[in-house]
């Protein structure tokens, strides 16, 4: 008589493996990822030990979150990175990319020796256009890190509390843009000057607005369609001016539809998370972000102020 497995003990052992597959797979993605989320902190904290290197070479002045042209104007938005790998107008000539270079991740990356520490495992990357063309043989990457755009240009020593003060952050959330880089927030101000001079300057200023002649500013915020502020289970990366690095849950409030909050901690809650309160899955296309001024006239994105002393 040959021996055999019968039908119910085949069924057993099935119902055994997948009983266990479902207990070890949650653990398995659970593992994957917390090792991306220490790979991701490990490479913050290396960006933020760059800039610092970057400042002792700078006259501690920050590096500025947008593009500086010859003509004094300037440009806030998604810039090359490198920057050289965009050919897509108007990037397309010389002229074009040594203003690139002049923003925070090309002029900060020397300082890093890698392309790779600026990007998160845990992001999708997406094109800024379908239109977007690359130089051919261009190193490939996908930033994920943003510049807090109030720290664009001023001195280290204007930052109140460098243990507090954001220097980078995960600001495209669970995207990370090919071969553009961001900072985020940026502030408002005209790109141009009038009669054909120079813009004047753009920066934070803690009493009134970042630009001579501007009655009033917005920080302004760059996102994607469908692109969620939690990059690793309602959390982001965080990176202060004094380089160290942490991951903390973000936008923990939901609210759909979106309402404005009204609790009375509302700005000490501000200065703890950027987003106080998000649409449905952390959706940056609707939250409620806390603003603060000094003046009552000139608003600042609460988290990103740099002369917030908690």
């Amino acid at each position: 008589m040959k021996k055999a497995f019968t039908l119910i003990e085949l069924l057993v052992v099935i119902a055994i493996i997948a009983i266990l597959a479902a207990i070890l797979f949650p653990v398995f993605a659970q593992a994957k990822l917390a090792a991306k989320k220490s790979v991701a902190l490990s490479q913050a904290k290396q960006l933020g030990t760059a800039v610092n290197i970057y400042l002792a070479d700078s006259d501690d002045m920050m590096p500025l979150g947008y593009c500086m042209r010859e003509n004094g104007s300037y440009f806030w938005g998604a810039t090359p990175f490198p920057a050289d790998s965009v050919t897509t107008a108007p990037w397309d000539t010389a002229f074009r990319r040594s203003q690139a270079q002049t923003m925070w991740a090309n002029s900060v990356q020397p300082y890093t020796k890698s392309y790779d520490i600026f990007a998160n495992q845990a992001a999708k990357t997406v094109q800024l256009s379908p239109a977007d063309t690359f130089t051919p043989g261009a190193q490939k990457t996908a930033p994920n890190l943003t510049l807090n755009g109030l720290v664009s240009g001023i001195s280290a020593t204007e930052v109140v509390a460098p243990s507090s003060a954001i220097l980078l952050w995960s600001g495209r959330g669970n995207h990370a843009t090919q071969n553009r880089a961001y900072s985020i927030p940026y502030l408002l101000c005209a790109a141009t000057g009038t009669a054909g001079q120079p813009a004047p300057a753009c920066r934070f200023n803690a009493s009134g607005p970042p630009q001579t002649g501007t009655s009033g500013t917005l920080d302004g915020l760059q996102g994607t369609a469908g692109m969620s502020a939690w990059t690793f289970e309602k959390q982001a990366v965080y990176i202060r001016c004094d380089s160290s690095a942490k991951v903390q849950r973000t936008a923990n409030r939901t609210s759909s539809p979106l309402t404005a909050p009204t609790e009375p901690a509302t700005i000490a809650a501000a200065l703890t998370d950027p987003y106080f309160m998000t649409g449905p899955n952390g959706n940056v296309d609707s939250f409620y972000r806390i603003r603060c001024n000094t003046d009552g006239v000139n608003n600042y994105w609460c988290f990103f102020r740099p002369d917030r002393d908690q």
